[in-house]
């Protein structure tokens, strides 16, 4: 059994019928007995099966600004970038901060225009160009289950650029505050980029480089924004929770998208996951690492890896992530009045483990 996509358990209703029907036996005429206990049983198998994150988005307005850069700078002609680059600077601007647009900045855009590494990352955007640009309405639709949830939150401008397959934004391909966010559009590009293995990035991390991640890390940022610092406390459950609370904000913004794609982990590691989490959490428990404030737990638990080396090659790495997000996941669906704001906002990792009641096995 694996976790359902948006990862909040199911809630069962519990309708007792058998005293109803009866009653309509004796009240109605056998047709209408039969049809009203087929509609009473279309009643309860709807309402088998309902997800409190799945909320109704669309009334919610919002509009965000995508701006390319890239894609702006190479549509001005040579002849006109002296001209024209001072005119649509001002949009760019944030990009920048500090550079004024004088001749020698256009004369910079100008050389970087015609770089061969430029031309390659651009090729590719021409290339990918219909997915990346499906990522806007993902994007959009993660900004309507953020402003249901933070309805006080401006509207955000979207940048997007080229890092240049920058190793110093692997971990962070995409940038957020309150107002903007940066997108480092060619670290999306598929695993298939010759680049990603050019600079060395290694393959674990290569293979989820595609387009279709980028408004997942852009939901993980938003949660990173209202978590703040790196965990609940120095021991290995604070660490385990504060990426169990990410993993559950994502959960939140993209209730429909697979759990695959939101912790990073293959549906046969998510297997492994479930199939072996009672051996785990024993080994955790055993060796007396949950309040630990060891960095070798968190090096092993937390920290990405292509697998756990505690346990198996078919184990995923980071797998301290997935136990946070389960002990989450139990601590909301025990308490439905919470909402994200509140998840957000508690602190205590010990309290959120104990009122879990989470105990696999």
């Amino acid at each position: 059994m694996r976790p359902s996509g948006s990862g909040v358990p199911e809630i069962l209703y519990f309708c007792r019928i058998s005293d109803t029907a009866i009653q309509m036996k004796k009240t109605f005429s056998a047709p209408m007995a039969a049809v009203a206990l087929l509609v009473m049983a279309l009643m309860i198998s709807s309402c088998g099966h309902r997800d409190p994150l799945r909320i109704d988005t669309d009334k919610i307005t919002v509009n965000p600004g995508f701006y390319y850069f890239e894609d702006t700078l190479a549509a001005i002609p040579d002849a006109a970038l002296f001209e024209t680059l001072p005119k649509i600077f001002p949009a760019y601007a944030p990009l920048f901060p500090g550079v004024t647009c004088d001749s020698l900045f256009i004369t910079d855009m100008l050389q970087y225009r015609h770089e061969p590494g430029f031309a390659e990352l651009h090729a590719r955007r021409q290339q990918l160009r219909d997915p990346l640009q499906l990522q806007e309405a993902a994007i959009t639709q993660v900004l309507k289950h953020y402003r249901y949830y933070y309805p006080e939150e401006k509207n955000h401008r979207i940048f997007f650029r080229y890092s240049g397959v920058d190793p110093m934004f692997l971990e962070t391909p995409v940038l957020v505050n309150d107002t903007l966010s940066v997108v480092n559009l060619d670290l999306f590009f598929g695993g298939d980029f010759p680049p990603y293995k050019l600079v060395g990035f290694p393959e674990y991390k290569v293979k989820w480089m595609f387009p279709e991640m980028m408004p997942v890390e852009y939901a993980r940022q938003l949660a990173l924004l209202h978590l703040g610092g790196d965990g609940e406390g120095d021991d290995l459950l604070g660490q385990m929770v504060f990426f169990g609370k990410m993993l559950y904000f994502i959960d939140a913004m993209m209730p429909t998208t697979p759990d695959s794609l939101k912790i990073r982990f293959t549906e046969a590691q998510l297997d492994w996951c479930m199939e072996h989490q009672k051996h785990v959490w024993a080994y955790i428990v055993s060796n007396r690492m949950l309040y630990a404030s060891d960095q070798n737990h968190s090096k092993l638990l937390i920290k990405d890896a292509p697998f756990t080396p505690a346990f198996s090659e078919a184990s995923p790495g980071r797998i301290g992530w997935w136990f946070g997000w389960q002990i989450v996941r139990k601590y909301m669906r025990k308490h439905p009045d919470k909402s994200i704001k509140d998840l957000m906002d508690e602190r205590d990792a010990r309290k959120i483990l104990q009122e879990s009641g989470y105990k696999p096995g």
